[in-house]
């Protein structure tokens, strides 16, 4: 007999469950995963700090140069989960 159950707990509620499997007789297969609450704002957060870690970047490289950066003309990007 294979059943799944999903449970959706916070940190607080895992602590809970855990010992529940510990002391039974089954042998669960278990399986944890971790999000974030809003994954748009993460990803838009993300992408702010890829910017500013390009611009470094690109300053170091142009001083090194002996050259000057000017504006921003295009940026190209994609998103790869």
């Amino acid at each position: 007999m294979s059943e799944k159950i999903v449970q959706t707990a916070g940190r607080e509620q895992l602590g809970d469950i855990a010992p529940m499997f510990a002391h039974s007789d089954a042998d669960p297969e278990i399986s944890i995963r971790y999000t974030v609450k809003d994954p748009e704002l993460e990803k838009t957060k993300l992408l702010g700090d890829a910017l500013r870690d390009a611009e470094r970047k690109a300053e170091a490289l142009a001083h090194a140069a002996g050259e000057k950066l000017s504006e921003i003309k295009s940026i190209d990007y994609s998103w790869i989960q």
